[in-house]
């Protein structure tokens, strides 16, 4: 049998998830030899694959894709996503194709049962965080005397992640300030200009000053300096399906601002002291670059979050004011957040449920 991964190794959120989930896997050495690792957007290795595939095969997607009618084998998909309802195409992929969904959060896990997936296909898988990569052990290194109080921001630019929220709420908190600042990682890796256009654009409408924005393709140790350059980390999103920058934030040390609605409900609920809340309110999801994206049916892909900009303004207020107590439980709390959220513990999470569902038919020779 063949293990097979289908998805692509990127900068961005899914490419991180989908290479460190491989990696993990691999690292057990009975599984490692039936590993195959196919790059979704290579039309040649994935026809080879397919040409391959045999039905006793495991092939796992990170995204529905049409290509899954030609593979033989189980399938198995990851049930990551920012809406509170199905669209009727989904739940008819997932019906005809998929025999198990892995669902990284409660919330995902709700959303599926409301939407009439059976519990028999679902099985919670955390996603997870490289504790090589990003940890708080550089954060007590770090004089911060003279300097600016830094708020940061990371995430690709769009309006699923409140950055018109948070530039107005930095606006209306600080004024014309200089001792505080705003810095967004924030760039659109498929319109990388529109994306700066916007956001100055943004900048002047909502007369924030203090802002640094920071661009391009970075590594993960370029990212972890930036985490550790600033004093406190500001998420206004709408909707998540994990919420990668937040977990890399916190587990980092840095105490957060957020809005509690989605996916990173499963991360907030561990920053208990490091954690200031955004007020929000429920509606109608409207962006039209998100709904060309996931392609809704005539009823809508349903709800997310309208982060309150007062609420924002205030918690930024507060954190700046008095950060001592959030940066040291952000501290305390950073460490179990690494030993909760390992990619080692997704791994097994989910090879426990193949295994348990009778998927895994390893040939495995054993010495007597």
């Amino acid at each position: 049998m063949t293990l097979r991964f289908i998805g692509q190794r990127n900068s961005l959120g899914g490419g991180t998830f989908f290479s460190n989930f491989v990696d993990a896997v691999r690292a057990f050495a009975a599984l490692s030899p039936i590993v195959e690792e196919i790059d979704i957007m290579d039309s040649a290795a994935l026809e080879s694959a397919r040409a391959r595939s045999a039905p006793d095969d495991i092939n796992v997607w990170w995204w529905p894709a049409r290509e899954i009618v030609d593979f033989k084998g189980t399938h198995v998909m990851w049930a990551v996503f920012e809406f509170d309802r199905l669209p009727q195409h989904y739940r008819d992929y997932v019906s005809e194709y998929v025999s198990v969904l892995l669902a990284p959060t409660s919330w995902a896990e709700a959303v599926l049962r409301r939407n009439g997936v059976p519990d028999t296909l679902i099985e919670r898988v955390p996603e997870g965080i490289d504790a090589h990569q990003y940890h708080p052990f550089a954060r007590s290194q770090l004089d911060r005397s003279g300097t600016p109080f830094r708020f940061l921001a990371v995430g690709k630019f769009e309006r699923r992640k409140g950055y018109d929220a948070l530039f107005q709420a930095f606006a209306d908190a600080f004024g014309d300030a200089d001792d505080v600042e705003l810095i967004i990682k924030a760039d659109h890796f498929r319109e990388p200009e529109r994306a700066r256009r916007e956001i100055e654009a943004l900048r002047a409408r909502t007369g924030l000053r203090q802002l640094r924005p920071f661009w391009g393709e970075w590594t993960t140790e370029q990212l972890f300096g930036l985490y550790n350059y600033c004093d406190a980390f500001v998420f206004p999103s709408r909707a998540e399906g994990w919420g990668l920058p937040l977990l890399e934030a916190a587990a980092t040390g840095l105490p957060v601002i957020s809005t509690d609605c989605t996916g990173h409900h499963d991360i907030l609920e561990h920053l208990g002291g490091s954690y200031l809340p955004i007020a929000h309110r429920s509606v109608a999801i409207d962006d039209p670059e998100f709904l060309r994206y996931w392609a809704p049916d005539e009823e809508g892909l349903g709800d997310w979050a309208e982060p309150d900009v007062a609420s924002l303004a205030a918690a930024l207020t507060r954190m700046k004011n008095d950060p001592t107590p959030y940066q040291e439980a952000a501290r305390r709390n950073a460490i179990p957040l690494l030993e909760r959220f390992s990619w080692r513990s997704s791994a097994v999470k989910a090879l426990d449920a193949l295994d348990r569902r009778g998927l895994l038919d390893l040939h495995y020779r054993v010495i007597a």
